[in-house]
C-alpha cells in the first residue's frame, strides 16, 4: 500500500514537473509581476499536497516529508513576498499561474478518484 501511494506520489509530482516545464517552455515572455504570482502560485500548489499528504497519511516518513515540504515552500513564499516588497512589484495572474493552479485541480481530482477506486489507499 505504501509503495503505491508513494509510486503514484512521485508519478504525480514528475508528470507535475513535466508539464510546467513543457507550459513554461510555451509560454512567452513574463514580466516581474508575472514571475512573482507563478513563484508564489507553484509554492502554494506544494504547501496544498503537503497538507493533503499530512491529513491522509499515518505513515511517519510521510508525514516528515510534508512537513518539510510545507516549511520549505512558506519559506520560498515568504522569501518571494519579502523581494515583491523591496522591489514595489504587486504579483500579477497571468496564464502560467492559471494553468498551475488547473493543472493541481486536475491532479487533485485524478488522485481522490484513484483513491475511491481503492487504486490509491490511505496510509
Amino acid at each position: 500500500m505504501i509503495k503505491t501511494l508513494a509510486s503514484s506520489s512521485i508519478i504525480t509530482m514528475a508528470l507535475s514537473v513535466v508539464f510546467t516545464a513543457t507550459l513554461l517552455a510555451q509560454t512567452p515572455k513574463l514580466n516581474d509581476a508575472e514571475v512573482a504570482s507563478v513563484a508564489v502560485t507553484a509554492n502554494q500548489i506544494d504547501i496544498n499536497y503537503a497538507t493533503v499528504a499530512k491529513a491522509k497519511s499515518k505513515n511517519v516518513d510521510i508525514l516528515k516529508f510534508a512537513e518539510t515540504m510545507s516549511n520549505d515552500h512558506k519559506a520560498v513564499i515568504a522569501q518571494a513576498v519579502a523581494l515583491v516588497t523591496k522591489l514595489k512589484v504587486t504579483p500579477k495572474d497571468n496564464a502560467v499561474s492559471k494553468k498551475l493552479m488547473a493543472d493541481a485541480e486536475v491532479t487533485k481530482k485524478l488522485c481522490f478518484q484513484n483513491q475511491e477506486k481503492h487504486l490509491i489507499r490511505p496510509i
